[in-house]
């Protein structure tokens, strides 16, 4: 079956800060960044196209080490 409403969600380590702009991926998706409690951000992509089985995709970003 295909998955519907996929969200991914990665909250960066205090010691970790997000390189803007560097957030890539291979299909189509909303990316967000907040601030966190930790004193850094929490990067957040939200695809609205359904994945299909055996489908994969890919997210790359940046961090510098604080």
């Amino acid at each position: 079956q295909p998955i519907n409403d996929i969200i991914v969600s990665d909250s960066l380590m205090q010691r970790f800060e997000y390189v803007k702009g560097s957030a890539k991926t291979d299909r189509d998706a909303l990316f967000t960044m907040q601030p966190n409690d930790v004193g850094s951000m929490t990067l957040r992509w939200e695809f609205g196209a359904p994945l299909q089985p055996r489908e994969s995709g890919l997210i790359s970003f940046q961090v510098r080490v604080r």
